[in-house]
């Protein structure tokens, strides 16, 4: 036996794509109620009732970040459903158990095959059927997680699943390993799918794609506050994924998405959070002007969608994921680089 199991992660690890970069809806839809008393934060459980409109986060900030011992507590319950965004390989070598694996990098399902960017995301209808086939249903609160090495895949899936409208959404605080850690029952190898539930279950909102057009004449009108969530090397002009051109969008600040966290993946505390994003000359989310977006940024959308996801745990509401990213962008020669 564990011969197969080598034999099937070798298999596996040599498969997986190496993409550029391998970074790795509607309303009116009856969900089940989530006896989570946080989820609203009124005290109160959540009671039946309809989805939100697409592009809503539902819950306080405690509610949208969630530990090891409380998800264990909500899986028992069957309030929850985990989702692991990891790369295949690394699910298989131990995952949450229960989890459904669902990998939110450029290397998993959720991309076309032949895009014309890399890691660009499938139509909005495939991806709903995808979710379904896993068993992706909104009417349990779905807790999402990632580790140091999937490259921020779990914001990726928040802002997508938020985007569809998904009502009930966390990250798992320190992912996979704060799992681990806390001696909390792991599955290896198996597994990966809940049940599959109706497509018609699948909220049926619409992911916006940010146009790179667009996003040019926002930066120009002076309603974007862009944030590069890449390394200081890829910002400076280093070209690592197969860009067309290196260098950064047009006054973009600055913000690497790892400094968001501590050594061990743990969210920074709010403080630490907003004086991290004001040194990077982002204001506070009651300073944004009411026209202005703030338009997170990476090379295909995944890193960005993890600090996507810390904005809007900041409460910032005019907040995006530009998922096509400096791919799309430098492709364009009409569009302008600074370095």
């Amino acid at each position: 036996m564990v011969l197969a199991v080598t034999t099937v992660l070798t298999v596996l690890a040599i498969w997986r794509p190496a993409a550029a970069g391998t970074m790795a809806v509607g309303t009116g839809t009856d969900i089940a109620a989530i006896p989570d008393s946080r989820i609203a934060g009124t005290g109160t459980r959540t009671a039946v009732g309809t989805i939100r409109p697409a592009g809503t986060v539902l819950g306080t900030a405690a509610a949208m970040l969630i530990t090891p011992a409380e998800l264990v507590t909500a899986l028992d319950a069957g309030t929850a459903l985990a989702v692991d965004a990891r790369g295949r390989v690394a699910f298989l070598k131990g995952h949450v158990k229960q989890a459904i694996h669902l990998d939110g990098g450029c290397g998993g399902p959720l991309n076309r095959e032949n895009g014309p960017v890399p890691c660009m995301l499938r139509p909005d209808n495939d991806i709903r059927r995808i979710l379904a086939e896993k068993g992706i249903d909104p009417g349990r609160r779905v807790v999402i997680y990632g580790d140091t090495d999937s490259w921020g895949a779990e914001g990726r899936i928040f802002w997508l699943l938020t985007s569809l409208g998904y009502p009930h959404l966390a990250v798992l605080d320190g992912g996979f390993a704060a799992w681990a850690a806390a001696d909390l029952p792991v599955g290896r190898v198996f597994g990966g799918a809940g049940e599959s539930c109706a497509v018609e279950r699948i909220p049926t909102g619409t992911v916006p794609h940010l146009n790179a057009t667009d996003l040019a004449a926002r930066i120009e009108a002076g309603r974007a506050i862009v944030i590069d969530t890449r390394t200081q090397e890829e910002f400076d002009g280093a070209v690592l994924y197969g860009e067309t051109r290196g260098g950064r969008l047009p006054g973009a600040r600055h913000l690497y998405w790892k400094k968001l966290l501590t050594a061990d993946y743990r969210l920074k505390s709010r403080s630490e959070l907003l004086a991290r994003l004001a040194k990077a000359g982002i204001p506070a989310p009651a300073d944004i002007e009411s026209d202005t977006e703030v338009v997170a940024l990476c090379t295909g959308g995944v890193r960005s969608g993890y600090v996507y996801f810390v904005l809007k745990y900041l409460g910032y509401g005019r907040a995006t994921n530009y998922d096509n990213g400096f791919w799309e962008w430098t492709a364009n020669e009409s569009l302008p680089v600074e370095h």
